[in-house]
């Protein structure tokens, strides 16, 4: 007890020490060795024993930290050490702490999905190149429901879309420029209050924010919070920069001269029940792998859905006079840039049609299979509406299926054959029932390199780097 006392008073005399500058250091040595004779009689006191525990240290402040003479967390003298003075927690100790609690915070994929990953109900044409571009981020956004919050490029094509589809309610004379940018004003001004567009613009917002599947509200608990304040100009910006882009659109296509029946459908949902068996497709011709053998097997097992929206469908007339059909889809990226060798120029264009010749064979199952009334000629066109490229000007590219239905029907099985593959791989994945099969891609910009911080380490795939082993 007295040397924890002694220890005590020797820097409470070593402050002053210090700190008081009209004070001589006899006077200070003396006054604190007169101190310590006085507390040294009262050792004994009954007080002293019963009540040093509780005995609050005094406290000191420097540039506005404040911090502990003596260390408290310990009861025993002996392990009692002091802090260094005139210093704050160390940095190592701050960031062991800020371990600590990121790890308890951390989540097992499991957790999220009733200790079971879930087979997928359905395929979208951007749900099967994403896992082709990343499974790890496919199981993450698809599958465990953990969702990427809505961005500044993501909001600005939803409205772009919304205002291209409104814009089409008018009669022709009506669709003047002015009103198609008014049609993006009063899009936006009826949703940027509502999820998932109210955190945009926000001050200060998190950059790399995750959003995890919450658990239920409780009885007398809420989920509405004050509307966050938002930065007026990035959001100004923003809307000029979406006006630019419907300008462009207007320069490429003036919507007056787009006369009926065309569009003959707007964001119209296109779903079929495709065989996992490419060669039992309407597309394929010729005779199937299968057709001597016993199907045993459920039909569901037999089956997969794909479904997506198609932004526009219209009329179009050919060179020899026939009408056709024409599959055309606004994107608010830039145009890809043909300026390679014609078999890589042929690359970026099949992979950019993708998402388009998934939904021409999907309307050509609906129609082999009366499921969806269209007029009686084929779908033989694709365009793509680029709203901007590297010039700043609206482009389109578009692409012929073929001639003859056999040509047509030779991309479409190729495309029938792809997503097959796609949803097999999914189901074989998901049937191991670990999340470490989903592995990672190696994208800087990719959603699961946000994500994967987010979960325990170990419970899902991750690259070490220092070895290139996995764990």
């Amino acid at each position: 007890m007295a040397t924890r006392v002694t220890v005590f008073l020797l820097q409470v005399a070593f402050i002053s020490f210090l700190s008081s500058a009209t004070m001589t250091r006899a006077f200070l040595v003396r006054r604190s060795i007169r101190c310590i004779a006085q507390l040294r009689q009262k050792l004994n006191s009954d007080f002293l024993r019963s009540s040093y525990s509780r005995y609050q240290l005094p406290r000191c402040e420097r540039n506005g930290v404040p911090f502990s003479l003596i260390s408290r967390s310990h009861t025993s003298s002996r392990n009692l050490q002091p802090f260094r003075l005139f210093s704050s927690p160390s940095a190592e100790n701050a960031s062991r702490e800020q371990h600590i609690q990121e790890q308890s915070d951390l989540i097992n994929p499991t957790d999220l999905v009733n200790s079971t990953i879930p087979f997928p109900t359905s395929l979208s044409p951007s749900a099967a190149a994403e896992f082709l571009a990343c499974p790890q981020s496919y199981l993450f956004q698809y599958l465990l429901g953990v969702k990427q919050p809505t961005n500044e490029a993501l909001a600005k094509g939803s409205m772009c879309h919304a205002t291209l589809e409104k814009i089409f309610d008018l009669t022709p004379p009506e669709r003047t420029l002015d009103v198609l940018k008014n049609l993006l004003r009063s899009s936006w001004a009826e949703v940027r209050d509502k999820d998932p567009y109210k955190n945009l613009f926000v001050l200060a917002p998190s950059k790399d924010k995750v959003i995890i599947p919450s658990t239920k509200i409780t009885e007398g608990e809420t989920n509405v919070t004050e509307a966050p304040e938002r930065d007026r100009d990035a959001e100004r910006k923003w809307g000029m920069e979406a006006l630019q882009l419907l300008e462009n659109y207007y320069e490429m296509e003036d919507p007056r001269k787009v006369l009926p029946p065309n569009p003959l459908r707007r964001e119209m949902w296109v779903r079929a029940n495709l065989t996992v068996d490419p060669t039992r497709g309407v597309t394929f011709h010729g005779m199937s792998h299968d057709d001597n053998t016993t199907r045993d097997e459920d039909d569901e097992k037999q089956h997969f859905l794909v479904r997506g929206i198609v932004d526009r469908l219209d009329f179009m007339r050919c060179s020899d006079g026939q009408v056709a059909l024409r599959i055309t889809d606004y994107k608010t990226a830039k145009s890809p840039n043909f300026k390679y060798s014609k078999t890589v120029n042929e690359k970026i264009a099949d992979q950019n049609f993708w998402q388009l010749k998934i939904y021409a064979l999907l309307i050509r199952e609906m129609v082999t299979n009366d499921k969806l009334n269209l007029p009686n000629c084929d779908l033989r066109f694709l365009r793509l509406m680029y709203l901007t490229s590297d010039s700043g000007n609206a482009q389109y590219i578009d692409m012929d299926l073929g001639e003859t239905t056999e040509e047509r029907d030779a991309v479409l099985q190729n495309v029938h054959t792809d997503l097959s593959d796609v949803w097999v791989q999914i189901i074989n994945l998901i049937k191991l029932q670990d999340a470490t099969a989903f592995h990672h891609c190696e994208r800087a910009f990719c959603f699961c390199h946000k994500a994967r911080p987010r979960f325990k380490r170990g419970t899902v795939w991750e690259r070490n780097r220092s070895n290139l082993s996995y764990f």
